[in-house]
């Protein structure tokens, strides 16, 4: 039983039939719960909201090796030097009688 407070005139009144407004919302709630005219729309959100997630996981997953992998690289290239000209080049790779550093002297007589 539902009852409800009159505050200007202090009395106490009982509610016993639901009211037909109340009915026609509850009928309207049911109808568009009922309704699948929408379903396709819902889905496709649902299916692109689950690709994104995806996408964001492998971006994540994949993310921490491309960076260690750019380190690694990046000290390589720090490393590394370059040469601006030959004669440089012909001073680091010639010993001894024009014969490459490290190099065979097999078959030369």
């Amino acid at each position: 039983m539902l009852k409800r407070f009159l505050a200007d005139e202090g009395t106490v009144v009982s509610c016993h039939a639901p009211s037909r407004a109340g009915s026609a919302v509850t009928a309207a709630a049911a109808a568009f719960l009922a309704d699948e005219s929408g379903s396709a729309t819902v889905e496709w959100v649902v299916l692109s909201a689950w690709s994104v997630a995806f996408a964001l996981a492998v971006t994540t997953a994949v993310s921490n090796g491309v960076k260690e992998l750019a380190g690694e690289i990046e000290t390589f290239l720090t490393s590394f030097t370059i040469k601006t000209s030959f004669d440089e080049w012909k001073a680091l790779n010639s010993g001894a009688g024009g014969t490459p550093a490290g190099g065979s002297t097999a078959g030369t007589g």
